[in-house]
């Protein structure tokens, strides 16, 4: 008998599995990602729109808009983006491009950890704790 077999027969407490570390890690991607001092929604159809809008930004900034110019989508209007608390959130395209990493970046981050716990010959129970996540 493995060690892990020993510990599982002499501990019968159900043992954190595979499936239970992609269920937080799924969790936690969807959780909401904080941006500049603000909570915004990280679904997958938000981190999906803040993709396609980041690829609008970046476009406005290949032809030559400026920092700063918050008319960069729309000349008639300020680009806001809505955040968890409905607050309307004015960016630039390099701030939508900023976004837009910074969800792609966490989402990896939050893979990566899980992978890594998946990997360890146990996977601890305290698995859902902010430490292994990191």
């Amino acid at each position: 008998m493995s060690a892990v077999e020993i510990e599982a027969h002499l501990n019968p407490i159900r043992r954190p599995r595979p499936v239970d570390v992609d269920v937080e890690r799924d969790r936690r991607i969807e959780d909401g990602i904080e941006f500049e001092g603000y909570l915004f929604q990280s679904r997958s159809s938000d981190r999906s729109n803040i993709i396609e809008t980041a690829q609008l930004a970046f476009m406005a900034m290949a032809n030559g808009i400026s920092p700063g110019d918050l008319r960069w989508s729309d000349p008639e209007r300020d680009f806001v983006w809505i955040a968890l608390d409905n607050s309307r959130v004015p960016m630039d395209a390099p701030t939508v491009v900023s976004l837009a990493k910074v969800v792609v970046e966490r989402n990896q981050s939050l893979i990566y950890a899980g992978r890594r716990l998946k990997d360890m010959e146990v996977i601890p129970s305290d698995y859902t704790d902010d430490k292994w996540w990191v």
